[in-house]
């Protein structure tokens, strides 16, 4: 475990599901693999793969996109990382 890891994950768990903006929900998180793990709130649309290594850390959002148009899935990407999407 790297010494972000844990500070990341208990920031993405304690959020309020009152939060004006996407960062602030609480988030459930899954791990998935060795510093790998799943982030996923229920009034969002699109999943958070979350992995830590001595080399880098990366946040990847994976869109449902099956379920919303290209220009729908495009707005949610960029709104999720100006934290402005409100569910």
């Amino acid at each position: 475990m790297t010494d972000i890891e844990t500070p990341v994950l208990e920031w993405l768990r304690s959020g309020s599901e009152d939060a004006a903006d996407t960062v602030g929900l609480p988030w459930e998180v899954k791990a998935v693999d060795k510093s790998m793990y799943v982030a996923e709130h229920l009034k969002m649309p699109f999943t958070l793969v979350i992995m830590f290594s001595d080399e880098f850390n990366d946040a990847l959002t994976a869109l449902a996109v099956g379920l919303l148009s290209r220009v729908s899935a495009l707005g949610i990407g960029r709104s999720s990382l100006t934290g402005s999407l409100t569910a």
